[in-house]
């Protein structure tokens, strides 16, 4: 898939093992996006952002934020996802005031399988079809940070896990019309995030086949952190006019062998499971903060 076609889905939602550049692509993405002229929401939620400080801000929670004119970043909390559920989707200002603020209910309300995650598919839905201003849609794109992949699932079994709960009312409702945005293909993407290693490239390949016959399907791999091939004559110029430096280029020459054997395995092996795009990103070490140029440059564009 085309990466400008990616962007101009209305969700898109990253996944992948835990510390292989998630927040770093979503980040990115956003930047790229925001470029392009689009209003654009990142989204996390988890317990300290990692998506903040790489756009120049110490911390951000559950009140949106604005970077620039037309990025923004938001860290969702479960808590408070379920307040604006109830306040913002069902439209019970009132009995969520008098009835879901007492400890006995919220005990109970957190004991209904998939309930947090639900709460969070419904605040993102809100963000992309629901927000909006002067009947405009605040954003043209939500870009959510997402969990590992194993917590990824839970994520998208939760609409199914409410809706073969044998609740009724206006939560099952809800749950129906956030279960059929997120299986819009032409509005809402999954991108899966991996890298060149044997153990996190294993675990992409078990998990590619649940997410394509799960909610949302999958749109696109990134295999991330990719070392530059050096060719011989750079291997040659380094030893005669940096020898100190050898040692270095000759590790990262070994370690990019090792990382195209691995792609090489996991292109053949991705053949089977169908047509699936995915895309190269080079290795640009470590970021303290992000600038556009960096990204279009990491992209290619």
């Amino acid at each position: 898939m085309d990466l400008n076609q990616l962007l101009n889905k209305r969700l898109l939602m990253l996944t992948g093992k835990g510390g292989i550049g998630k927040s770093v692509t979503a980040a990115s993405l956003g930047l790229l996006s925001a470029s392009l002229g689009k209003k654009v929401c990142i989204v996390e939620s988890a317990p300290r952002s990692q998506v903040a400080p790489l756009l120049g801000f110490g911390s951000v929670g559950h009140q949106i934020q604005a970077v620039n004119p037309n990025l923004s970043i938001v860290n969702l909390e479960a808590q408070l996802n379920f307040r604006d559920f109830v306040v913002q989707h069902l439209g019970f200002a009132r009995l969520f005031e008098k009835v879901f603020t007492r400890k006995i209910v919220q005990s109970f309300i957190r004991m209904i399988p998939g309930i947090s995650e639900l709460t969070l598919l419904g605040r993102l839905f809100h963000l992309c079809e629901l927000d909006k201003v002067n009947n405009l849609s605040r954003f043209d794109l939500v870009i959510f940070d997402g969990f590992a992949s194993g917590h990824f699932e839970s994520l998208m079994d939760s609409p199914d896990a409410i809706l073969n709960s044998g609740l009724t009312g206006p939560v099952v409702d809800e749950t129906r019309r956030v279960r059929d945005f997120l299986n819009n293909e032409e509005k809402c993407g999954v991108v899966m995030i991996t890298n060149s290693e044997e153990l996190v490239m294993s675990e992409a390949l078990e998990f590619i086949p649940k997410r394509q016959a799960g909610l949302g399907g999958l749109d696109l791999v990134i295999i991330n952190k990719v070392l530059p091939n050096l060719k011989e004559d750079m291997l040659e110029a380094t030893a005669s006019n940096y020898p100190n430096l050898m040692a270095l280029v000759n590790w990262v020459g070994g370690r990019s062998i090792d990382q195209e054997s691995q792609r090489s395995n996991f292109y053949q092996k991705l053949v089977s499971l169908g047509e699936i795009d995915c895309i190269e990103l080079r290795d640009i070490g470590f970021i303290e903060t992000l600038q556009l140029d960096d990204v279009r440059s990491w992209f290619g564009m």
